[in-house]
This record gives C-alpha cells, structure tokens and sequence, in this order.
C-alpha cells in the first residue's frame, strides 16, 4: 500500500492487488507520518478471513470427541455393574430380612413352617396373611430382582442339594425356591457364595 495525500483530513492509500487498483480512504491518523510515495502500513482481512480465524480446527475437533470417546468407554461399563450390585444388594438384603421372618413365623407357631408355595401372586400366603391373631410376616410379596417373579417353588432337597438346586435358573419361571419341612429359602438363580447369577 502506498499512501497518495488528499487532504488534510484524510490520506487516500492505494491497494494493488493484481492489474486492479483500488483507493481507500483513511484517516490520517491512521497513517500518521505517511508522505507521498511512502508506505503506509494497514492491514486488511476478508470477513471470510476473520470467521475461520475464530473457529475450531479439524484437528481439535478430533480430539475432543476422542476424549469423549475414551470417557464413555470408562463410565458406561460401570454403570452396567452399578445394575448388577443393586440386584445383588437388593437380593441379598430380601433374602436375610425373609428368613428371619421364617424363622419368627416357626417360633411363633410352635416350630410349623408357613405356607409360602405359589404360583405369582399366589406365593408367600401365610406371611401376607398370617393365621388369627398374628400381625403380618410381610407386607408383601417379595419379587425376586432378576426375573421379577414373586412365585415361590418347592424343593425336597436340604443343604449342598438346595444350594445346588437355587442356583439353577427357574423352571417356571419362579422367582424364590422353599423348603417347607426344613425352612431354607434361597433366591432362583442366585449363588450366594459368588454373588453370581445363573440367568
């Protein structure tokens, strides 16, 4: 650019670019000191110019959603185990706070087991509701976390066997496993010992 003097109050500069010529006019403060034939620095930027100059690269781009990437695969496995410990928690929890329940109801009935079998919402009888004069063992029927059955199977077997026969995934779809003669009770398809799930 090259400043050409006007007038006082302004200095026209001219600006090649290419065969084309173009004056502008600008204050002479701007372009103080500038005399004819000397150069005036004045920078110019296209609008075009100044938005790239503001936004986000490619490359940064990139980055940040690797980032993203690398946190989502950290965070999502552990909220799939943050479900599996509260169905584990949950289970365990019901399972203590029913045999103990089972175990008041034999004392209070001079050594009788409840009746507890049933098909869903059929199950858990003479703890819902309790022969005369006794307040209820429980409010309600248990479900089981991981299948949501309330449904209660009976077993036979006593011991190892029961423990073995609980952890195997419910024939019909039986949430609870009872043994009326013994009192055990055991949650379908949860080993205690692992805290594992059969299904």
């Amino acid at each position: 650019m090259r400043a050409v003097p006007d007038d006082a109050a302004s200095v026209g500069l001219v600006v090649r670019r290419g065969p084309c010529v173009k004056v502008v006019r600008v204050p002479q403060s701007v372009c103080a000191g500038a005399a004819s034939g000397e150069v005036c620095e004045r920078k110019e930027y296209s609008s075009m110019q100044a938005r790239v100059s503001k936004a986000f690269t490619l490359v940064e781009i990139l980055i940040v959603v690797v980032i993203l990437g690398i946190l989502a695969a950290i965070v999502i496995p552990q909220f799939t185990n943050a479900s599996q410990d509260a169905q584990r928690g949950n289970v365990v929890t019901q399972l203590q706070s029913i045999r103990n329940q089972i175990e008041l109801y034999r004392v209070r009935n001079n050594g009788t087991s409840p009746t507890m079998a049933g098909a869903v919402d059929a199950s858990f009888t003479q703890m819902v509701t309790p022969p005369a004069g006794q307040q209820p063992y429980l409010r309600t029927r248990p479900t089981n976390p991981r299948n949501g059955s309330n449904g209660v199977a009976t077993s036979t077997a006593t011991g190892a066997a029961f423990v073995t026969a609980a952890q195997a995934a419910p024939a019909a779809g039986e949430g609870w496993l009872y043994n009326a003669a013994t009192g055990e009770f055991a949650a379908q398809g949860f080993n205690e010992s692992t805290g594992g799930w059969s299904f």
